[in-house]
Order: structure tokens, then sequence, then C-alpha cells
């Protein structure tokens, strides 16, 4: 993005956010590192500090006061890139600090209404409302029908191709969501109803933690290493089905490979596993490599503990758990434990 800017003689002027994002990293301290921009988010992000300081059990100096960021907007406060004016809107609902950035004809609405085929944004998140997020899209809705939306995502339903604009006056007619909830209570019940089959996003819990610190990673401790926090009952949602992020993807992601996990660590897994609810990915078998003992290990108390059958993706036999082969193909005929 720098380069880009470099090459077309545009000016830097501001790193905006509209919210600390829970799918994805946020790029702005990486930005704020290479360019030296001001950046900026809404002020009730020490709000999510707060709560999310207290979900990860953070130390006592880690700040939440905002000050991780160059500016903290308030609801209706006006400032300027170039020669344009902006307003800031705040349009909490999906998170408690949500903000929309409205430049001239454009409104930046971050993660409320999606493009009219694809509805609503979710509003179950830590701090999040389902009531709030009406009152953010009544107000987003109260701009001229003229007026351009810019989503924060689209998921494109039915495999069309990706689209990010639309108009007040298309989604009012068009939206899936608005169109069948007309009062705050039926939107309220359907919001809630269809976010109570969503699972929670894959980099929750790895994400939040760098960008309520206005994407920077965590500090070095003192061994020079820095730490992902991943409590493991945070989160009343469910992951993928379960009601909590699945043991070895939690492992995976905190490791470079499966051989750097020890004995250790497993045996510490396999402690809080079965209180927590934790199941294996159904192709572990397969998906790790051929003839280490401590991971078939894990595998098998596991798959005892829970009685789940176990399909390979690569070779699809299934395992002696619940299926007929006990071997996988994939592997040369290595054995499922």
């Amino acid at each position: 993005m720098p380069e880009h800017i470099g090459r077309e003689g545009y000016t830097l002027e501001w790193i905006l956010d509209t919210h600390p994002h829970a799918d994805h990293f946020s790029a702005a301290g990486y930005l704020k590192h290479r360019t030296g921009v001001p950046t900026a988010i809404g002020e009730k992000i020490v709000d999510v500090q707060r709560l999310w300081k207290r979900i990860y059990n953070l130390p006592d100096n880690f700040p939440t006061n905002g000050s991780q960021w160059d500016r903290l907007f308030a609801d209706g406060e006006r400032f300027k890139i170039g020669n344009m004016d902006v307003e800031v809107m705040f349009s909490p609902g999906h998170t408690l600090a949500s903000i929309t950035y409205i430049v001239g004809d454009a409104a930046f609405i971050h993660d409320t209404i999606f493009m009219p085929d694809g509805g609503t944004a979710r509003a179950d998140f830590p701090g999040g409302s389902a009531s709030a997020l009406w009152q953010s899209i009544e107000r987003i809705m109260a701009l001229t029908d003229e007026t351009r939306l810019f989503t924060g995502h689209d998921y494109c339903p039915g495999g069309r191709k990706p689209r990010w604009e639309s108009t007040v006056a298309q989604q009012r007619a068009e939206n899936i969501h608005l169109t069948k909830a007309k009062t705050e209570g039926e939107f309220v019940a359907l919001r809630e109803k269809r976010d109570r089959k969503l699972s929670m996003p894959r980099l929750i819990l790895h994400s939040l933690q760098v960008n309520i610190r206005g994407g920077r990673l965590p500090e070095p401790e003192n061994n020079g290493s820095r730490y992902l926090r991943i409590p493991l009952d945070a989160l009343d949602a469910p992951w993928d089905g379960r009601r909590e992020p699945p043991l070895m993807e939690l492992a995976v992601t905190m490791r470079p490979s499966f051989g750097a996990l020890t004995k250790y660590e497993i045996a510490v897994n396999l402690k809080t596993a079965k209180a927590l609810g934790l199941t294996m990915p159904a192709h572990a078998a397969c998906a790790w490599r051929r003839g280490d003992r401590i991971e078939t290990t894990l595998l098998r108390l596991l798959t005892a503990a829970y009685g789940t059958k176990r399909t390979c993706q690569s070779c699809r036999s299934m395992s002696a758990f619940g299926g007929k082969a006990d071997r996988c193909t994939a592997l040369g005929g290595y054995p499922f434990p």
C-alpha cells in the first residue's frame, strides 16, 4: 500500500479504524510504523479494551485508555482528509466501539449492513448488541437515499462476484434482513436467532489481543519471546458446532509444526479437554506426521474418550472407532491409533 500511494502521488493523512476486528489482524500498527501517519478509532475503544483485558487476564500495566491510537473520535466529531470534511457517526452493535465515517455522499459503514443479499452483521461478540445494531442501522438509513454505503465485508452469497457498494435506497428496498424486520423487536429476534447458529471466527482470540493494541503484537516477555493468550473457556458460542475452540487447532496455530509439541503440552491439553468438551479434527491421523508416537497417543486417548468417528480427508477411510478401515492408505498403510 505505501508503494502504491507513492506511485500515484497521493499523500496519506490518516490510518482510520472503524472498530477492533475479530476475524483478522489490523494493519494499523504496521502502517503507522511504515509511514508515521496518525491513527484513529472511536473513543469507545476504551470500553472494548477493559472488556478484553478481563477476558485475556492481561497484566495490570496494560493501558485501557486508547493511547495505542493518536486520536479517539467522539460521535458527531468532524475532521478533514485533505480538503474533504469527514463526520464520525457512532454505530455500535457489532462491537462496543464501532464508528462510521461519512465523507460527502459516501459512508463507510464497516460491519453494520452488508450487501442487500447478505443482510446485516452479527452482534454476538462480547460487548455486541442486536438492539444497538438496529439503532445504528436506523441512523444509517436516515441518511439521504443517494448516500453511497461502503460495507466492510462481503461473503458473496451464491458464489457471486464480490461487491462493496450500495445506497441507502437500495438497502431499504432490498436488504434481506431489513425487509423482513420492520421493528426493533423483530430485528433483534431475527439477528439473535441467526447469531446462535454462527460459529466463532477462527481468529477471534488471536486477533483481538493484537487489535486492542492498535494492531501491535504483545510486548516480549522476560525470555524475549512474544506470546498470544488463548483463554479456553472465554466465549459461550459454537466453534464449528462445538462450544469451545478445537483442541489441536489451537495448538497448531500457536506452534510452527506439529513436531514442536511436547509431552508436557499434550498432557496439559488432555487434562482440560474433556471438561471443556473439546474434540479432535476428524482427519487428525492423516494430517499428522507419520510415526510420531506422541501424537498418535493423543489421538487414541481423545478418540476413546469421545467415541468420535474419524474420517481421513486424504484417503476417505475411517478409523476402527466407528468405521471399517483401521489404516490410512494415504500414509502407506499407517495405522489409525
